[in-house]
């Protein structure tokens, strides 16, 4: 049950994707549609 609730998470942010930017060479901020905003850091 909790795999598939990430799975939906997931797949909401990418079926609602309005924007993604990268910050500093290092931050992805991805923007949707219904006003969510995720930052993904990269690792060293």
């Amino acid at each position: 049950p909790e795999e598939m609730a990430k799975e939906n998470v997931i797949g909401d942010i990418m079926s609602h994707i309005q924007n993604l930017e990268v910050e500093d060479g290092r931050h992805l901020v991805i923007k949707t549609n219904n006003g969510k905003q995720i930052r993904l850091v990269r690792s060293q």
